[in-house]
C-alpha cells in the first residue's frame, strides 16, 4: 500500500515581507541620518548634537536585523511538518510519530496586526529533546493537528 503524505505545517508566505521592511525601515532611517550629518541640520543646536550618530546607529541596527531575519526566514523550509505513515518530518528531519511526546507553540505578537497568526512551533521528544521552526503559518491549526496524530499513535501503541 502506497503511504500519503499529509502537509501539517507550512512557512509563514509573508515572513519575506516582514524582513524586507525593516531592512528598508533601517536604511531610510541610517539614508536620514548620514544625511543630517553631512548637511549639519543639528551642528547649530547643543541640545541635538549626537542625533545624527544615533539615527546612525538605529539604521545600522534595523537592517542588520532585517538581514538577520531574512537568513532565518531562508533557513526554514516550505513545508515545515509532513506526516508520512506514523513519521513524522519536522524541518527537514524525520521523527516516528511515538516518540513525540507533543506540539507546542507560541504565535508571534506582531502578526495578530498584519496577518494571520505564525509563530515558533516547538515539538518535543521522549529523550527530552525539543526541536522548534519559526515562521510557521497558521501555528495554533498545526500544533493542533500534530497533537492529534501523536494521540492517534498513542492509542494505536495501546491497543
Amino acid at each position: 500500500m502506497e503511504q500519503q503524505n499529509k502537509v501539517l505545517a507550512t512557512r509563514q508566505s509573508k515572513a519575506f515581507l516582514f524582513a524586507a521592511g525593516w531592512f528598508v525601515a533601517g536604511a531610510i532611517v541610517l539614508a536620514v541620518g548620514i544625511y543630517t550629518m553631512l548637511a549639519g541640520t543639528f551642528s547649530s543646536s547643543a541640545e541635538n548634537a549626537g542625533i545624527e550618530y544615533a539615527l546612525i546607529v538605529i539604521g545600522a541596527l534595523l537592517v542588520l536585523w532585517g538581514v538577520v531575519m531574512f537568513v532565518i526566514v531562508v533557513r526554514v523550509p516550505k513545508v515545515v511538518a509532513v506526516q508520512s505513515g506514523d513519521k513524522l518530518l519536522f524541518c527537514g528531519k524525520e521523527y516516528s510519530l511515538k516518540e513525540i511526546v507533543r506540539a507546542d507553540y507560541r504565535p508571534t505578537y506582531t502578526a495578530r496586526l498584519f496577518t494571520e497568526a505564525y509563530g515558533t512551533l516547538t515539538i518535543t521528544l521522549l529523550n527530552g529533546q525539543s526541536v522548534k521552526c519559526q515562521y510557521v503559518a497558521a501555528i495554533e491549526s498545526a500544533a493542533a493537528k500534530i497533537n492529534a496524530l501523536i494521540e492517534q499513535a498513542k492509542e494505536e501503541k495501546e491497543a
